[in-house]
């Protein structure tokens, strides 16, 4: 997460006024759009994605005085689920209550999580979808 004074690869990178993040590179001195016209473009690319809709669906990082960070962790998870929370509160509680029966009996079955992995992984090792399932 970075706040308003970070350097990012010795680009310094500002918190933007309402949803928009300007990436590093609008702070560069040999960066040839201005900062105005960089956050006009990224404003008008947020209006047409296609994507936008689901970002309601995720905790923004905020800092200490509230506002949303710009999120540039790329080795990370990604931004919460709102979601999760439930889910795992969901889990958590069948695990409580069923213990192992959960794996076959809980409200979401967590017995054949792995399964959609299983040709992914073979692929990836060089396997039998057979040699890394069970």
């Amino acid at each position: 997460m970075i706040s308003d004074g970070t350097w990012l690869l010795g680009l310094q990178v500002p918190r933007i006024a309402g949803d928009a993040c300007l990436p590093a590179i609008a702070v560069c001195s040999e960066c040839r759009m201005s900062e105005a016209a960089l956050s006009a473009e990224a404003a008008a690319a947020d209006r047409s994605d296609p994507l936008r809709e689901y970002r309601g669906k995720f905790a923004l990082p905020v800092g200490a005085d509230g506002q949303p960070l710009c999120y540039l962790c790329g080795h990370s998870l990604g931004l919460a689920p709102k979601s999760a929370r439930g889910r795992l509160e969901e889990a958590l509680a069948d695990w409580e209550q069923l213990g192992v029966l959960g794996h076959e009996q809980g409200r979401a079955p967590w017995i054949d999580y792995a399964e959609p992995l299983r040709e992914p992984l073979a692929l990836l090792c060089g396997a039998q979808p057979d040699e890394v399932w069970r």
